[in-house]
């Protein structure tokens, strides 16, 4: 089971000593790095999408488009995103992605199992690849499954605070 990120005030904070100061910051950096994750500003205008369901409709986007050219962190956003819908709002950065979206799949867990899709291309999910590193990176406690030799086909994101956990699967395309 993975354990909820412990909240002290930044006063509580303050009156560590500076070595346990140094040890929580670590913990934090080693287990819940997309805490520390702030988007730029072609990432906040793909957030603001998410962060409320439609006011007439009532839903929230089924799908995204994020068009930008090589290393504007549009994998990485994926990875952070990933990391609020699988585990909920206390594992990410809620001054820069307070999102309805991440609450709806934590009301969504406590009641029932959920399954997500990722599309992608093969050389994105194998052990290298970008969609695997930066869901490795942002959620470390993602266990990826391999159905082949070369490439993950699901995932497995262990619950957080006794809820469903959540499973991926991987749906590829190429050669």
């Amino acid at each position: 089971m993975v354990e909820t990120v412990k909240k002290l005030s930044v006063e509580e904070l303050m009156k560590q000593p500076l070595d346990v100061l140094k040890r929580e910051s670590a913990n934090r950096k080693k287990h819940y790095p997309s805490k520390q994750f702030i988007p730029n500003i072609g990432q906040q205008r793909f957030l603001e999408h998410y962060r409320q369901r439609h006011p007439e409709y009532g839903h929230f986007p089924k799908t995204g488009f994020f068009l930008g050219g090589n290393g504007v962190g549009k994998t990485c956003l994926f990875g952070n995103i990933f990391v609020g819908v699988t585990m909920g709002p206390e594992f990410v950065n809620l001054e820069w992605m307070n999102l309805d979206l991440f609450r709806y799949f934590q009301d969504l867990r406590i009641k029932r199992k959920v399954k997500i899709r990722i599309v992608c291309d093969k050389a994105d999910v194998e052990e290298n690849g970008s969609v695997t590193q930066e869901i490795s990176k942002w959620c470390p406690s993602a266990v990826f499954k391999k159905e082949s030799a070369t490439y993950y086909q699901s995932i497995t994101v262990p619950a957080p605070n006794g809820e469903h956990p959540i499973y991926v699967d991987i749906k590829t395309h190429g050669v």
